[in-house]
């Protein structure tokens, strides 16, 4: 259960998300390649788990996540786990990812090279050394593109060898998803995050400015829905985002983590809204 919670898996459907409408617009056009998709799906959460595990080892380090902290309890910061153990597993999931990338850089080639180097280097740099992208307040920017279009187009292209206008629309939709999950985060922690000098979004900008950040990156994903082939199932998105708003604005303190949970599973929402916009009439 501790492992569990070291995952976080609230966090995973940012990087199962993007793979999953990647792979349901492919298979508009084809009979999906099987081996690829699982090992595609596999490898981008083990990217993710890599990303969340390197986080908890450097921000413990850099003393990020002591008294006062709202965010769930992080086991190394608690004491449940050594720094040693949260390494062993930082490498056990790195040769994961080496493993699953190896497959799929035979079967893409060097498109798959570069987004595979370039997303372990995005891992590390979101919060590794005193100028993380975390610190510098830039990691949205590399949240839209890493948990957006990379993973769409290089997941379509896997599979079809070809580059998908949708798939970029739609990858945009759910990486802005993906943006405001960490705008909620950001918001929740802008107290802590200014005291350690990480200057976020929200800690450059103010909160007023983080509320209608995050109204906008909720309401940007609706516009690709309207060109679904049955852009009905649309509103479904649409009605929820609203209701996840209207939740926010009355959140303070520690109940921004069930917002921030509710704000992962409506990238859930958004790929089902994807399914039914396509196969129900």
């Amino acid at each position: 259960m501790l492992w569990v919670k070291m995952i976080r898996p609230a966090t995973l459907p940012a990087a199962l998300v993007p793979v999953s409408i990647a792979l349901l617009l492919a298979a508009q056009i084809m009979t999906l390649i099987w081996p690829i998709a699982i090992v595609t799906l596999l490898t981008a959460t083990a990217i993710q788990i890599l990303s969340n595990l390197v986080n908890d080892y450097y921000d413990f380090k850099k003393g990020a996540d002591g008294e006062g902290r709202l965010g769930p309890v992080r086991p190394i910061s608690a004491g449940l786990i050594s720094q040693k153990q949260l390494k062993i597993a930082i490498y056990i999931t790195l040769l994961g990812v080496i493993v699953g990338g190896a497959y799929l850089i035979a079967m893409g080639g060097w498109p798959i090279i570069l987004i595979g180097i370039s997303a372990i280097l995005f891992a590390w740099l979101y919060s590794a050394t005193a100028f993380s992208l975390s610190a510098l307040g830039i990691a949205d920017l590399f949240v839209l593109l890493y948990f957006g279009p990379v993973a769409t187009l290089g997941t379509y292209y896997l599979q079809t060898g070809a580059f998908s206008t949708q798939a970029l629309w739609y990858g945009i939709g759910t990486g802005t998803i993906s943006m405001a999950i960490l705008t909620v985060n950001n918001i929740r922690d802008r107290e802590q995050d200014a005291l350690h000098h990480k200057k976020t979004i929200v800690v450059r900008l103010g909160h007023s400015f983080a509320c209608c950040y995050y109204a906008l990156l909720l309401c940007f994903p609706f516009l690709p829905l309207l060109f679904l082939p049955n852009a009905l199932w649309s509103v479904i998105y649409l009605l929820a985002a609203i209701a996840l708003y209207y939740a926010f604005l009355k959140a303070q303190g520690r109940g921004y983590n069930k917002i921030l949970l509710y704000t992962s599973l409506l990238n859930v929402l958004y790929f089902c809204t994807i399914l039914l916009g396509y196969y129900v009439a």
